[in-house]
């Protein structure tokens, strides 16, 4: 995880990374679903291992933290309530579908592939690219219009510039 924090922070891409580790994720881990990976315990270990390389949840959570800005950082718990019932939700409905097909995790692994091809949609799709941070006008120590008011006002900042070559 740390490799991944630090890739995102040096070229100001969160949402790039994590869609690109989530990618990753969830193409070795569907992976698991092929009978030559899971006759042998070895290789289940070895596909389980490589999907822990793309491991960024903290990454999220960080990027969610910047989204939500300084006024609204209370609402990080909500995030963090609703993750974890639907983590709850889902280990059950995994737990029904397992019982229904009598032990045959396939199906499991062809509703963990259409979930997380789902999320990377939405996520590249309604995650915006930049954060809203704070800004203080500096033009002047009155404010930028002169009324003498501490002008504090939402600008975004970039979160993918150009990558140095």
């Amino acid at each position: 995880q740390p490799a991944w924090g630090i890739l995102a922070d040096q070229y100001h891409c969160r949402k790039l990374v994590y869609l690109t580790t989530q990618v990753g994720s969830s193409f070795i881990l569907c992976c698991l679903a092929l009978p030559w990976v899971y006759q042998t315990y070895s290789r289940m270990m070895v596909v389980t291992l490589g999907s822990q390389l793309f491991v960024s949840g903290g990454l999220l959570d960080s990027y969610t933290l910047d989204l939500l800005g300084t006024q609204n950082k209370g609402l990080y718990g909500r995030y963090r309530l609703y993750s974890s019932i639907s983590w709850g939700l889902g280990s059950m409905v995994i737990g029904g579908i397992m019982d229904h097909f009598h032990g045959d995790f396939e199906p499991n692994f062809l509703l963990f592939a259409v979930l997380s091809a789902l999320l990377i949609v939405l996520v590249a799709w309604k995650v915006p690219n930049q954060a809203v941070v704070q800004h203080r006008e500096t033009s002047n120590d009155t404010g930028g219009d002169g009324s003498g008011s501490n002008d504090h006002r939402q600008q975004p900042t970039t979160e993918q510039p150009a990558l140095e070559t």
